[in-house]
């Protein structure tokens, strides 16, 4: 009956502990999203970002310019 007891207290500590370390991994990917959210508008196109690629296109179908490969 004593090691039943002490088993389940085992197995609670064992359960405490994957609970805390997936916590700990929980906040640190909110920190990384947090991080890739704040950084996201340094790679949003604004409406003139747009026009001058399509500009841009146009220039090189019209042979007015090359591809720099």
């Amino acid at each position: 009956m004593v090691e039943n007891y002490i088993n389940g207290v085992n197995n609670k500590l064992t359960m405490a502990t994957q609970i805390e370390q997936i916590m700990d991994k929980l906040t640190h990917i909110e920190l990384d999203l947090s991080y890739i959210k704040g950084h996201l508008t340094d790679i949003t196109l604004t409406e003139e970002d747009k026009i001058s690629l399509n500009n841009a296109e146009k220039d090189l179908t019209e042979g007015k310019t090359k591809r720099l490969n």
